[in-house]
């Protein structure tokens, strides 16, 4: 009986593994939009006559980016302990 557990086990974290590469490919696919996002968001603070309003802008850029380099290295985390774990 423990041996269909460990195969069906090893299934699932191949699953996971298939599904994690894909949200990876998927994340590399959007770094135009990302870019894009940051030069629209540039050009809107060079014509921004408030200050308050450029501030909160820059903010929100810096964590869309922060967030945005965020996810390759915890899908590279999870991907390692899943090929680690099959």
């Amino acid at each position: 009986m423990g041996e269909p557990v460990l195969m069906n086990y090893s299934k699932v974290l191949t699953n996971q593994l298939e599904q994690l590469k894909e949200m990876q490919k998927s994340v590399n696919d959007r770094r135009n939009t990302l870019e894009m996002v940051n030069t629209l968001g540039q050009d809107i603070l060079e014509k921004l006559n408030s200050e308050i309003a450029a501030e909160r802008l820059t903010e929100d850029l810096q964590d869309l980016n922060t967030r945005w380099s965020d996810i390759p290295v915890l899908l590279d985390e999870r991907i390692l302990k899943l090929q680690k774990g099959i």
